[in-house]
This record gives C-alpha cells, sequence and structure tokens, in this order.
C-alpha cells in the first residue's frame, strides 16, 4: 500500500508525536525493541499523513552524568535515545529527519550513541558531520556467554563480583567475550557563534570517524 505514498523528503511532515505512536516503530524496527524511561520529547516524520518513522529523546542515566562535569561533552545536551524508520521510507530518511528535528530545537547539542556490539558504528551521524568520542572508561560492559550478552552489572548482581578470572571460573568451559563500550556521537546544532564555540570546545578531543 505504502506505493501509492508520496515518498518525496521534501514533502514530509515533521511534528511531535505521543507515546502509542512512537512505541508502535521503536518496538517493531529499533534494535533494542524497548522504550526508555524519562522521555522528554518525541517525534514523528509522516508521509501522506502515515509516519514513517520517530525519535525518542529522554534524560540521562544517573550513571551518564556522574562524570558529566569532567567530560568535554556538555551536561545538558540532549539525548537521542531511540530512533526507527519503517522499511518503506526512501534512502537518506533517517538522516534528513535527524537533522530536520536538531535544527528545530534552537541552540543545542544532542548526544548519541552507537552499539558496536549490533554493528553500528554510527553512519548516520557521520553522515551529519557529528563529532565521535571514545567511552571516557576502556573496560567492558559485559561479557558474551554461549551467545548471549550478560551485563556486567548483571554478573555483579550474580556473584557478588564482576571480576573476569572469577566469572570465568564459573563458566569453565565456556568462551568469555568482551561487550566493547559504546561510541558517543554529538551533534550540534544552532546558529553560527554557538556552533563554533562547540566546535572549539569539541573537535579537538573528538577521534577519526571509525569504519567497517
Amino acid at each position: 500500500w505504502w506505493g501509492d505514498l508520496n515518498l518525496s523528503l521534501q514533502d514530509t511532515e515533521i511534528r511531535e508525536i505521543d507515546r502509542p505512536t512512537a512505541e508502535k516503530i521503536i518496538l517493531e524496527y529499533e534494535w533494542l525493541g524497548t522504550m526508555p524511561p524519562f522521555i522528554n520529547k518525541m517525534f514523528g516524520i509522516f508521509f501522506d499523513g502515515h509516519c514513517g518513522g520517530a525519535l525518542v529523546f529522554s534524560q540521562r542515566t544517573e550513571s551518564n552524568l556522574d562524570n558529566a562535569k569532567l567530560s568535554v561533552i556538555p551536561e545538558d545536551a540532549l539525548y537521542l535515545s531511540r530512533g526507527a524508520c519503517v522499511h518503506w521510507t526512501p534512502q537518506n530518511t533517517a538522516s534528513f529527519f535527524i537533522a530536520s528535528v536538531c535544527q528545530s530545537l534552537g541552540n543545542v547539542s544532542v548526544l548519541a550513541y552507537a552499539d558496536i556490539t549490533a554493528g553500528e558504528i554510527g553512519q548516520i551521524y557521520q553522515a551529519l558531520n557529528w563529532y565521535c568520542f571514545k567511552s571516557d572508561k576502556s573496560d567492558a560492559t559485559g561479557y558474551i556467554i554461549d551467545g548471549k550478552s550478560i551485563s556486567t552489572r548483571t554478573l555483579k548482581s550474580r556473584f557478588g563480583t564482576q571480576d573476569r578470572q572469577f566469572i570465568q571460573s564459573m563458566y569453565p568451559e565456556k568462551e568469555l567475550i568482551p561487550v566493547p563500550r559504546k561510541l558517543k556521537y554529538v551533534g550540534v546544532y544552532g546558529n553560527r557563534r554557538w556552533r563554533r564555540q562547540m566546535h572549539t570546545r569539541l573537535k579537538p578531543h573528538s577521534i577519526p570517524y571509525p569504519k567497517r
């Protein structure tokens, strides 16, 4: 049925949406398959009145803010925690959608993550010329054990420790594959003066874009 829609990106409508509308797309098409807690804003992109994608901004968790004042990434950066487009949307919908929403928010910096274990390297954010950063921490966030990803938090809750040698002793015949921390991307939107200030702050600490 979507073959009869006008799929021109220039003719789309982008507006705030309610949770059920965002949920319908995020739960089916987003890799995590969950909605985040503490949602701030949700946006949809519409083709002839049909929602073809959703973006969800939410509050950053306290664990992410522990070292925020020491981080080059602004403490008040908006957190783009979920985003997905349905299968019938045209190429470049995601980058067009994200850029359009962020440009409408005034002088802002926007934080998003790319999960390497999900095969993500942040190609959309690279296409948008966002700044890329490694995690402040070098340790693994968990291990893939027997094909299943188990977080260090879960392992500590289960065994009272997240020491790798101890965990290996609990799975003596299994290989522990470390799960690397996610890449961080920061986009900057607003007037020229704001963008110049943020470029001076962010660029020296950013890293080259990773490749597949």
